[in-house]
């Protein structure tokens, strides 16, 4: 193969279990949010939008978080290309995508960030913040609910931290 003219990704081997068997985080715990936090910030400053950060794309490797699986990771320089698969809906995960993602608009490093805060809060309670049946149902409550707050599932969850994921989880994040 000739690899001058193909585009790959390069990343060591983890053998490790991926964030979609984290057990709920203890609410004053926040390493591993932190750490992925800096993942995506040095992601960021290279210009990379991830794109689909999701529990799955979360490894715990010695207690410490690596951010896998840049497959739909997007320059920022490229975000005006196209967005949407064939069938019309964005690329990436429902549960995980920030609203912008959801219908198509340009992308910045703050759609990661509302990525994170849906990891975080289902890290916190147990499930996303936002399910439904179908992606287009989930995507619809993103758009038009507002957005639940982690200590009504979970009261022991530190009113910084609740504030932190409504922060994250704005739909027009300033």
């Amino acid at each position: 193969m000739d690899i001058q003219t193909k585009l790959f990704i390069d990343g060591e081997f983890v053998d490790a279990a991926d964030g979609a068997t984290m057990e709920v985080l203890n609410p004053h715990d926040n390493s591993v949010i932190g750490e992925v936090a800096d993942a995506l910030s040095h992601a960021h400053a290279q210009g990379v939008i991830h794109r689909d950060i999701k529990p799955s794309n979360i490894m715990l490797d010695s207690g410490h978080a690596v951010v896998t699986d840049f497959g739909i990771a997007l320059l920022v320089q490229d975000v005006s290309t196209e967005r949407l698969t064939a069938s019309g809906l964005s690329w990436g995960s429902p549960e995980y995508m920030g609203p912008e993602q959801a219908i198509g608009d340009q992308l910045d490093a703050r759609s990661d960030v509302y990525s994170l805060g849906c990891v975080l809060f289902e890290m916190l309670t147990g499930d996303p913040p936002f399910t439904g049946s179908i992606p287009q149902a989930i995507l619809a409550k993103k758009l038009q609910e507002a957005v639940p707050s982690p200590r009504v599932v979970r009261d022991s969850v530190p009113e910084h931290v609740e504030r932190a994921v409504r922060i994250a989880l704005a739909k027009s994040p300033a």
